[in-house]
């Protein structure tokens, strides 16, 4: 391999990068109990798009388990590290309408 050929490859932010992956993918404290929040969605179901959409943005910021609809216009958020409030104000920007049950 030439020298060069990767000018701003730095061994230190590869230990870096893996050790920020490595804390992401940490196990919930054994304190914390898995918390399941029902929302009711009227105008998301219907919607597959923005369902997906909505469903990929709640796994990218919290520790999700499953992401289940439900019959008339339910999903339930199953995991860890969230309020349902929380929960409400992801899904809200995907369904204005969207509340707790």
């Amino acid at each position: 391999m030439a020298s060069g050929s990767y000018p701003n490859w730095d061994p230190l932010n590869e230990i870096t990068d893996a050790q920020n992956a490595e804390d992401l993918f940490q196990q919930p404290d054994s304190t914390e109990e898995s918390k399941e929040v029902e929302i009711t969605v009227p105008n998301l179901l219907g919607n597959t798009s923005k369902l997906n959409k909505c469903k990929t943005k709640l796994r990218k910021n919290f520790n999700i388990n499953t992401i289940e609809k439900k019959a008339n216009n339910v999903i339930t958020v199953t995991g860890y590290g969230f309020t349902p409030e929380q929960i409400l104000q992801t899904v809200q920007r995907y369904d204005s309408e969207a509340t707790v049950n």
